[in-house]
């Protein structure tokens, strides 16, 4: 595999993959235009909901200056917004969603507030059956702790970093906390076994990092990458908020002269360089996204997906490679304002890689979240026996047009729903055949008004009188 334009790499070697319907879905937004939603951020939680792994988002919501709610709603499969946390005249800031999954707890927030008169760090339980639980303190000095970072690779570690007065201080669940570095450091991240910050010294800007032994588990002292005369700006670790990644590469973008450039570094072998087709007159905010996928034809699929904000066509628009493998950009936003921070995540659901790319927006005097996907498709195991109430699609995946039977147990089931990624209906079908037995339903892959839908993900729903059942459909 090419090192060039890998910052995130998903193997994939647990089924035969077929890359299928690789293109980005409309732009919709995830949140309203009435207040100011911005600082998204993303993990899965496994084995909800019967389609198998939840996405999860969760954002900071404010009307006014006075207070900022967290508010987390389900994208995979989507659900309604709702409020996590809000207090009067209290903010709660920088959301960083950690996929606990034991027992009652669906997924932990953990959060920055302001409620004692300074930051200080907190989380909450988020439990299955929708409760949340009271706040639980993790730092609380009469410092500010700010710039909260958590490692989300691996479930059951809890690790987090943060600034404090100029000091990078990192924790593991409830062991005593480490001062990395200290005199006006900045911006800490932590992924696996390393820890990245930035320091000034001397009027400069600087990078370092520290990495963790995996043989005593002992960090080492902080190692110089990169800095000195030149501005820099927007570090992040590949794509730093969901994804289990192979690599733990920084990425950075810095202004030499006049032109903004991207950078990055691979700690694993201590190699650093840079994008040439990156270089702009203005911050870019990039985010990148590297998909590497084993197929048995016609070879293995391994890409780069790439996102930054640009003011090109006189407004900061949102740019994206246009298709896996692709080359070159295209506007996905296309807002004629603001658009700005966008940020790509990869969900692994079922053999299937959901792409995400999620970016704020100014519209109607507000900040907006919007979203694009684009769906890394597998074949559909089929069942060639299915048993009483369950819904058989063949052909899956297709093209033109597929028949989905139910076998039932009772007459006249009623209709099939179909849906798209997002939870919108397509197509309300109606069975071919009555009576007790199997009942079909045909589907031409065409939503109410005949128009054909593009490739990528839908479900089908089945509602009788004692269940609900589903089923996944694919389009290529």
């Amino acid at each position: 595999m090419k090192k060039s334009c890998l910052i995130f790499a998903l193997l994939v070697i647990t089924r035969i993959f077929h890359a299928q319907g690789q293109q980005w879905s409309d732009p919709v937004a995830i949140t309203d235009s009435l207040t100011d939603n911005t600082n998204i951020t993303l993990s899965t939680c496994e084995g909800m909901y019967s389609l198998g792994d939840t996405l999860y988002a969760c954002w900071e919501k404010s009307s006014d200056t006075s207070s900022t709610a967290l508010y987390c709603r389900r994208l995979i499969p989507y659900g309604d917004p709702f409020m996590l946390l809000s207090l009067p005249n209290v903010h709660f800031k920088n959301p960083r969603i950690y996929r606990y999954n034991t027992g009652d707890t669906a997924f932990s927030v953990y959060f920055q507030t302001d409620m004692n008169g300074n930051w200080d760090i907190y989380y909450v339980n988020y439990l299955k059956n929708g409760i949340v639980s009271s706040m639980i303190p993790v730092r609380n000095t009469a410092q500010d702790e700010t710039n909260l970072h958590m490692d989300q690779s691996q479930e059951g570690l809890q690790e987090m970093v943060w600034e404090q007065d100029g000091r990078i201080l990192y924790k593991r669940s409830n062991t005593d906390t480490i001062q990395f570095d200290r005199n006006d450091c900045h911006n800490p991240l932590i992924w696996k076994n390393h820890i990245f910050w930035t320091k000034n010294a001397g009027g400069n800007e600087y990078i370092y990092y520290s990495t963790r032994s995996s043989l005593s588990g002992i960090w080492g002292d902080p190692v110089y990458i990169f800095g000195g005369a030149v501005s820099l700006e927007h570090t992040s670790i590949g794509n730093d908020t969901h994804g289990d990644m192979a690599l733990e590469d920084l990425v950075w973008e810095h202004k030499n002269g006049s032109y903004w450039s991207l950078m990055d570094f691979d700690p694993m072998n201590s190699i650093q360089y840079g994008f040439s087709d990156f270089s702009f007159s203005n911050n870019i905010y990039p985010s990148y996204l590297s998909v590497y996928i084993i197929t048995d034809q016609p070879g293995n699929v391994e890409g780069a997906i790439r996102t930054f904000a640009s003011d090109t066509t006189g407004n900061m628009e949102i740019w994206v490679t246009p298709v896996l493998c692709g080359v070159g950009y295209m506007n996905i936003s296309n807002n004629g304002s603001t658009d700005t921070h966008p940020q790509l995540f990869n969900f692994f659901q079922s053999g299937d890689n959901h792409l995400l790319d999620i970016w704020e927006s100014w519209r109607n005097g507000h900040w907006q979240l919007w979203m694009t996907t684009m769906d890394i498709l597998s074949g559909i195991p089929q069942n060639p026996n299915p048993g009483k109430g369950f819904l058989a699609v063949h052909p899956n995946p297709f093209r033109e047009g597929t028949t989905i039977d139910f076998l039932n147990g009772q007459p006249d089931p009623g209709p099939l729903t179909i849906c798209n990624s997002l939870g919108n209906k397509v197509i309300t079908l109606y069975p071919n055949n009555s009576g007790t037995g199997k009942v079909t339903y045909t589907w031409d892959g065409k939503n109410e008004n005949g128009t054909k839908m593009p490739p990528g993900i839908y479900f089908c729903t089945m509602k009788t009188n004692s269940k609900s059942v589903q089923q996944k459909i694919v389009i290529f």
